[in-house]
């Protein structure tokens, strides 16, 4: 599913190219007749948020297909955990700068980090959980629910 999103994207992208079509047209007016260049973003256009989605479909089909992830159980003490370093992790991630200067570079790391991003959450967040609350628990801080 997420191989045929990337594939559809990048054919769709080509294809309007090979039109003679600009596909980033709104790029190039924002920056033709915007006051700032730096209020011009390149992650509010629609092939970004392809590449976004694709990725974030892949990452999830990868770290679903990791091993533990559905067959581990938790406890809340751990799956609190979970949760706390998913939130730290995808807001440490919006601060992530992309850079602007080349498209492709641009939408490579944009695919990277968004494909990375949910395999991370679920393949190694539940691991690392699950180890912070036994070492704590072997300190004698708490008790295994």
């Amino acid at each position: 599913m997420s191989f045929f999103l990337i594939i559809s994207g990048v054919m769709e992208y080509w294809i309007i190219l090979e039109m003679g079509l600009d596909p980033l047209w709104t790029v190039s007016k924002a920056t033709k007749w915007c006051e700032r260049k730096e209020w011009v973003h390149l992650d509010t256009t629609l092939f970004y948020a392809m590449v976004r989605d694709a990725a974030s479909v892949l990452g999830l089909g990868l770290g679903c297909l990791h091993e533990d992830t559905a067959s581990s159980e938790h406890n809340r003490t751990e799956t609190f955990l979970s949760i706390l370093l998913a939130l730290i992790l995808t807001q440490g991630s919006e601060h992530i700068a992309l850079p602007q200067d080349s498209l492709v570079i641009f939408y490579l790391l944009a695919w990277l980090k968004f494909m990375l991003l949910p395999y991370i959450i679920l393949a190694f967040i539940p691991k690392l959980a699950g180890y912070i609350t036994r070492a704590i628990c072997r300190l004698g801080k708490c008790k295994p629910l």
